[in-house]
């Protein structure tokens, strides 16, 4: 069994294979391996992060920039002057391209959560048994879930939820961590990977667009924003006379700097001037850059806007077509979440072909390395050392760097786990 050292009150102790560092209000671990990418990675979206991550406190980026992924880092991708925005206070907080579908056409959501959110729906046994078991919750009780993106598991149309799942599509798996699962991630802090567990503050992806043409590459033209209501350029952007956190500008001339075009107050969408839209998916029919005729906008509201009926509504995604007040399209428990505090506060989509979502959950999501204690490709004697100290036998809890021999994730590590670790057994 490999031990490491705990630092307390300047004293080294001994401890289970991690390292923590105990520091005021927060603590640290640091696990010694690392989730596996997805079999078909998803490429990264164009995004922004909220006013409170670190990498805005540190100045790397401001909450106004629209980012890339490098790899391991983001970049900017346009600064928020060239869009009309650009004062200390500017925050982008929702951001989409225009979603060209058939109205038949079947789609997924991908969203991202705040740091508040909690879940409180476990993985679903299927997604374990598939070896996709991260999940928005799961993530969330390892600090982590602000900087990642999950996909759900039920089928949308433009006309609302599909019922034809039972209970596992009610749920959700992870499909781009915050950092380290190749290319999968979108190299925010902290540096972990999916089955690290941090208490340290963590970036808030706040604000995801999908590429209209991945082939092309992502560019800023044509695309849909919000900002926070706190944002100090709602006073000069379009619709200054009633400005809103609500209010939906639209950037057709990007990459030249000019002040947007509004696309939709408030009050068109059936809003209140208070309410605060910080994710959403724009459908603009006819491609005008007014909210008009079918257009039809899919959103969450920011915790505390007038308009949500109770807290945890925060996390329903809501549909407004044009003429008509705002409806429930998607209640948060069919996205697999429940927690009273949940906030979806970034949302795409992702057409889905036949195959059916288990099948994207499996192509798409991020995996775990069973059995693989050492990361060296193989399951084998070298990992049953490691195996044996870990197996205390059913409902004894052990230690997080032990999971990965927890084939069922049912807290322990038993003779049930035990079958499956001798059946996974490999060489290279």
């Amino acid at each position: 069994m490999r031990t490491v050292s705990v630092i307390q009150g300047g004293n080294r102790v001994a401890g289970w294979g991690m390292c923590i560092l105990l520091l005021p209000a927060m603590w640290v671990s640091v696990a010694t391996s690392s989730a596996a990418p997805p079999l078909d990675p998803l490429p990264i979206p164009i995004f922004s992060l909220d006013s409170e991550s670190p990498s805005v406190q540190q100045g790397v980026v401001s909450s106004d920039d629209v980012l890339l992924s490098d790899d391991d880092v983001p970049v900017i991708g346009a600064y928020g002057i060239d869009f009309g925005l650009g004062l200390d206070g500017d925050d982008v907080d929702a951001l989409s391209y225009n979603n060209a579908m058939s109205p038949m056409g079947e789609f997924v959501f991908l969203f991202s959560v705040d740091r508040a959110t909690t879940g409180e729906v476990p993985p679903d046994f299927l997604l374990v048994e598939l070896e996709v078991p991260y999940s928005a919750t799961d993530q969330a009780t390892r600090g982590q879930a602000a900087g990642d993106w999950c996909m759900s598991l039920e089928l949308f149309t433009r006309d609302g939820r599909l019922l034809r799942g039972g209970p596992t599509t009610t749920n959700n798996t992870l499909v781009v961590n915050n950092y380290d699962e190749g290319g999968t991630h979108f190299g925010v802090q902290p540096e972990s990977s999916a089955k690290d567990t941090y208490r340290v503050p963590q970036d808030n992806v706040d604000a995801t667009a999908r590429c209209p043409d991945e082939m092309k590459g992502c560019d800023m033209q044509n695309a849909y924003f919000c900002v926070t209501a706190e944002s100090p350029s709602l006073m000069t952007l379009p619709g200054y006379d009633d400005p809103s956190g609500s209010n939906i500008y639209f950037t057709p001339d990007l990459p030249f700097p000019e002040d947007p075009d509004l696309f939709a107050y408030y009050w068109q969408l059936g809003l209140q001037s208070g309410d605060d839209i910080d994710a959403m998916v724009v459908f603009d029919f006819d491609y005008n850059g007014l909210f008009s005729g079918m257009d039809l906008v899919l959103f969450s509201l920011a915790p505390g806007s007038p308009s949500l009926p109770d807290p945890g509504a925060a996390a329903d995604i809501l549909a407004a077509t044009h003429g008509q007040s705002f409806e429930l399209f998607a209640p948060a428990w069919v996205l697999g979440l429940e927690g009273a505090e949940d906030n979806i506060d970034a949302l795409d989509i992702l057409p889905i072909g036949p195959d059916g979502t288990i099948e994207a959950a499996q192509r798409h999501g991020i995996r775990r390395k069973w059995g693989d204690w050492n990361e060296d490709g193989a399951v084998d004697l070298l990992d049953y050392v490691s195996f044996f100290d870990c197996m205390q036998g059913p409902d004894v809890d052990v230690p997080l760097l032990c999971a990965v021999f927890d084939w069922d994730q049912d807290g322990d590590v038993d003779l049930q786990d035990a079958a499956r670790f001798q059946a996974a057994q490999t060489y290279k």
